[in-house]
């Protein structure tokens, strides 16, 4: 039964008033402010198969600090990269010249993590900041390089709240030949003007108006006009090879570069096979020299030589027992060999945005982390041999869902990753509240993580208990007096899903007013995010990630208690996910069970205000109340 008298909503509202979260309430976002004029930036490439000479130069009005972003005063450089000449001139805002930084003043440091093992690779760069603005910056260098398989891809506008007024991508080649491929991206108002020369092809762009930086836009990239360049045919260090074609590029990394890598000692052969020979099925072969890489080897970045194509060979790993993404990928193609399972390299675009290899475009320098394919059956199973913890055919959020290329012995094949959409990232949870007079508590929560959820939390499966107590300390902030009596996690690795079961108990649950007890049912995360309000939106917005929530909650009420009153049923269906909220009673119980959607995709601006309206709903129903009274 539900009634509600002017008494209870007042009372409803009061709590309200102490919990409801502040994201409901939020500001408009202003980001209209323009940050950096781009006077000139301009990259002249000079190109034949055997040398890339590059001459680069910026000047760049930065208005305020955010436009720091548009300053990109670095050059990557290693012993086939040499700088000839690199300079800085940094005026002040009356255009006097303040500082000339000469090559010797630039710094030059490793140009990879903490956790490479070595790598000759390394980047210089100006270290400059200002306390006033504005204050323009002039940067040039030029470049010579023996290895030219890499042409850079040119964004004629790097950053929002940027205007450029001239930017030209220039690539030269000797008189009469056409040895360089390229596509123009994202050109929607046709910006970019195209010249062709017998010696080389020109791309300008003029009055480029700044894209407003605003809320869930997409990577700049996406959406700035963008010229990708490829070599027809190249030279990388002693080989020399043809990407006309992804066919034509993939025969040349498995014939070439992989070629003669995949060495192993009898004694690991005869290891792996030891192994697996009591097992028919070839996914759980596979399935067992995944587990052994990850059990005999660790990962560790290597980057020098040809180390940013070719792996070290799979003998060599198998010795030291560490690798790069390369070498433990073609180490574990090794053992799968050894056992009679075809798999195949693969190069990925990682990272939180699904980046796709251009269909139509083939260039070695899309992709920057390599996985493993292994096609059994007519199905396509994925594995990072990077991970010491992942599942076989797990990949999550970070290669999951993108074209990819895969080497193969009859050439290069496009192939997508295994997708995790929507429903399929999960996180289902069943709580049990017991709840007494004087407001404390009981809670015991099983939880189910699936899909990009399960990658997240799969960590506390190897969690140590004090780092688990952490995580417990973030996850149930909503009450502010209570301890976590347990916290068990198995992690189900072959079905691919996480199970924790937890236990609390604490003095605050909810309100107590008087004869009363207000609280919330809603004893999980609230899905409370709004996005902020915009006057005029300019640029579509993306949902990175779709999910599902799905919660069910049993509170048992003190003896002596009633139920006096709780929220109506929420229902909410829009293009972006749909919203359940069902709160009923059963004698001494209530039950809460909350069930929410929401679709990834790249949409509209024009749908912005709907969706924000769509989170808001949702942000006010994660508060639904509930009050009991004393009999």
């Amino acid at each position: 039964m539900r009634f509600f008298t002017f008494t209870i909503v007042f009372f409803l509202n009061l709590y309200v008033s102490f919990s409801q979260d502040q994201s409901i309430e939020t500001h408009e976002e202003n980001n209209s402010q323009l940050n950096a004029i781009v006077d000139k930036e301009s990259l002249s490439i000079q190109f034949d198969k055997s040398e890339i000479t590059t001459d680069y130069r910026l000047v760049v009005k930065v208005l305020d600090p955010k436009g720091e972003d548009a300053v990109n005063t670095y050059v990557h450089h290693n012993k086939h990269i040499k700088i000839k000449n690199i300079e800085a001139l940094i005026y002040d805002a009356k255009g006097e010249l303040i500082k000339k930084v000469k090559k010797r003043d630039f710094n030059d440091v490793s140009a990879v993590s903490g956790g490479t093992l070595y790598s000759d690779s390394r980047v210089k760069y100006l270290n400059y900041s200002s306390n006033t603005y504005p204050y323009t910056i002039d940067f040039s260098y030029q470049t010579e390089n023996s290895n030219t398989a890499f042409l850079p891809r040119f964004t004629f506008m790097k950053s929002y709240n940027t205007r450029v007024n001239y930017a030209e991508l220039y690539v030269g080649y000797p008189e009469g030949e056409n040895p360089v491929n390229y596509k123009i991206k994202n050109d929607v108002d046709s910006a970019v003007k195209f010249k062709q020369y017998p010696d080389g092809v020109l791309f300008t762009v003029k009055d480029l108006e700044p894209i407003k930086r605003e809320v869930m836009s997409p990577s700049i990239t996406n959406i700035s006009p963008v010229v990708l360049l490829a070599p027809q045919e190249f030279k990388w260090y002693d080989y020399e090879g043809k990407a006309k074609n992804w066919d034509e590029l993939g025969a040349w990394m498995h014939d070439k570069i992989l070629s003669g890598k995949n060495n192993l000692k009898s004694a690991t052969i005869n290891e792996i096979k030891s192994i697996t020979e009591a097992v028919e099925s070839p996914v759980e072969k596979a399935k067992l020299v995944y587990e052994y890489v990850q059990d005999n080897t660790r990962y560790i970045s290597v980057q020098v030589g040809i180390g940013g194509i070719q792996p070290i060979d799979a003998a060599e790993v198998d010795r030291m027992k560490y690798g790069d993404c390369k070498g433990l990928t073609n180490y574990t193609k090794a053992l799968l060999d050894a056992v009679g399972i075809p798999s195949y390299y693969s190069h990925v675009e990682s990272g939180r945005y699904k980046v796709d290899f251009e269909d139509d475009f083939s260039s070695i320098n899309q992709g920057d982390h390599v996985i493993l394919n292994i096609p059994i059956d007519e199905k396509d199973y994925w594995v990072d041999c990077t991970s010491n913890t992942s599942p076989f055919g797990f990949l999550g959020s970070f290669t999951d869902d993108r074209k990819v290329l895969v080497m193969t012995p009859n050439g290069g094949e496009l192939k997508r990753t295994k997708s995790y959409l929507n429903e399929d990232n999960l996180t289902q949870s069943t709580s049990t509240v017991n709840l007494n007079e004087d407001n404390s508590f009981s809670l015991s929560n099983e939880i189910i993580s699936k899909g990009v959820h399960y990658g997240k939390r799969l960590a506390y499966a190897f969690m140590p208990a004090y780092e688990l107590e952490k995580k417990d300390k973030q996850r149930w902030n909503l009450f502010s007096d209570y301890e976590v009596v347990s916290h068990k996690v198995t992690n189900h690795k072959d079905s691919l899903f996480l199970y924790e079961e937890v236990k609390l108990k604490g003095n605050k649950f909810g309100k107590k007013l008087g004869k009363r007890i207000i609280f919330s049912p809603n004893v999980n995360i609230r899905d409370s995010y709004v996005p902020p309000r915009v006057r005029q939106r300019e640029n579509p917005f993306q949902i990175l990630r779709g999910y599902a929530l799905i919660d069910t909650v049993k509170v048992k009420i003190p003896t002596g208690y009633t139920i006096e009153a709780f929220s109506e049923d929420k229902n909410f269906k829009s293009p972006f996910g749909t919203y359940h909220l069902e709160i009923t009673s059963d004698k001494d119980f209530v039950i809460f069970h909350r069930n929410i959607l929401i679709k990834e995709g790249l949409y509209s601006k024009d749908n912005y205000l709907e969706y924000r309206e769509f989170r808001k709903n949702i942000a006010e129903a994660e508060n639904s109340k509930i009050s009991i009274i004393k009999s």
